[in-house]
């Protein structure tokens, strides 16, 4: 085994309805604002800072690259 260490990024797992192909899109890590954390802090009781790891954002939509079907995304707006 290899001493080198390699960095893992997040990313979102999911499934194509159409052709069953397992699909992997990259997260895009979130960043907050004070704006942003002000909010979220206001909102649901939960600052982004002192969460532990990192927190990352849902694609709106997804593209399967076996079939080239284009899917929204379920939890996108909740």
């Amino acid at each position: 085994m290899s001493n080198e260490k390699v960095e893992l990024y997040p990313a979102h797992a999911w499934d194509c309805p159409e052709c069953g192909a397992h699909q992997f899109e990259h997260g895009v890590v979130f960043e907050p604002s004070n704006e942003d954390r002000d909010f979220m802090v206001d909102e649901y009781g939960i600052d982004p800072l002192l969460e532990m790891g990192f927190w990352t954002t849902i694609p709106e939509e997804v593209a399967c690259s076996e079939c080239n079907k284009t899917f929204k995304t379920k939890y996108y707006e909740e």
